[in-house]
């Protein structure tokens, strides 16, 4: 940046853009308190501003396109005669995937606990033989 100029009623520089090394002339303006800073401008280069500009205008043709192509799509999606069942296709696929993790971790989570309550099981089953053993053991002296 090289030094500021006072005229008259506004100052004014010379600075280079750090982008395209351009040497362009800048105006200060205090600005309004309480309002809006006090900045230099331009704020950028011609080449800058061009290159804002251009993509500026690029968002706003992109926007535009947006909307174009979301009713194209539209159209197409219902004018597809094998949609519906590609998507059950991978509705049942993702969903039969996440039943079996369901599953998964079910089995994780809860063996232990019907493996203590089927070990409780068997051994009331062998507790119980063994006191008819032992009955049939009394009652056949």
């Amino acid at each position: 940046m090289s030094g500021a100029v006072a005229t008259p009623g506004r100052a004014v520089r010379r600075t280079v853009c750090s982008a395209h090394g351009v040497d362009f002339g800048q105006v200060y303006d205090p600005g309004i308190a309480g309002q809006r800073e006090a900045l230099w401008l331009p704020v950028h280069c011609p080449q800058c501003e061009n290159e804002l500009r251009e993509r500026l205008e690029a968002d706003a043709e992109l926007a535009r396109l947006e909307a174009d192509l979301v009713e194209e799509t539209n159209r197409r999606a219902e004018a597809d005669g094998g949609r519906d069942e590609r998507i059950d296709a991978a509705v049942n696929a993702d969903m039969a995937e996440q039943a079996m993790q369901l599953v998964a971790e079910f089995y994780a989570r809860r063996r232990a606990e019907f493996e203590e309550f089927h070990a409780g099981q068997d051994w009331q089953r062998m507790y119980e033989q063994v006191k008819a053993d032992r009955r049939a053991k009394i009652l056949g002296r």
